[in-house]
């Protein structure tokens, strides 16, 4: 197969030297591209979530301590009520 790029093969807008080296890594990155195109969305998804998750770990956890601090403030009686305690043996 003959070879495909040679330097100053095209002519790039904003003076990049168009390098068989250039080509080639414009030619993977487009090929990258066309291969996965939803990767720019779901980076954009990825930010928005990953923005948003500080402040509903903050939520959760001011939620969390808000309900656990009244049973953490209760005393703990194991069987305190008279009639609930187990029968004993008596011989």
């Amino acid at each position: 197969m003959p070879q495909q790029l040679f330097d100053e093969g095209i002519e790039y807008k904003d003076g990049t030297p168009a390098t068989q080296s250039q080509q080639a890594k414009d030619v993977a990155t487009f090929m990258h591209w066309a291969a996965e195109p939803f990767h720019d969305t779901r980076k954009k998804w990825a930010l928005k979530i990953l923005a948003l998750v500080p402040f509903v770990a903050a939520v959760l956890i001011y939620g969390k301590r808000h309900v656990w601090s009244f049973y953490k403030s209760q005393k703990f009686a194991w069987r305190t009520v008279k009639g609930r305690e187990p029968p004993t043996k008596s011989s």
